[in-house]
């Protein structure tokens, strides 16, 4: 899978997924967003990719999951579906 992303706030964030009883999964990226960035002048990463795999690296099982996006203290969530 592969993803990108915007921040329209500065600040630490985090991207993870989790199982839709909301079980951590794994950490896809932790950061900082660059100073300045607002909703007039985004952040815009390069792609990242999630292989399929949990944090200790065996293949997640087929089934939805969540991609969540946390930016300080706010949260963003998308469904994703793993088909083998």
């Amino acid at each position: 899978l592969r993803l990108r992303y915007f921040l329209s706030k500065s600040g630490r964030f985090k991207i993870s997924i989790h199982t839709l009883s909301g079980v951590h999964v794994k950490t896809l990226v932790e950061g900082t967003a660059p100073e300045g960035v607002s909703e007039d002048n985004p952040y815009e990463s390069s792609d990242i990719f999630w292989d399929g795999t949990n944090a200790s690296g065996k293949k997640a099982a087929s089934g939805v999951y969540i991609i969540m996006l946390e930016v300080e203290g706010e949260r963003s969530m998308n469904r994703v579906a793993v088909v083998k």
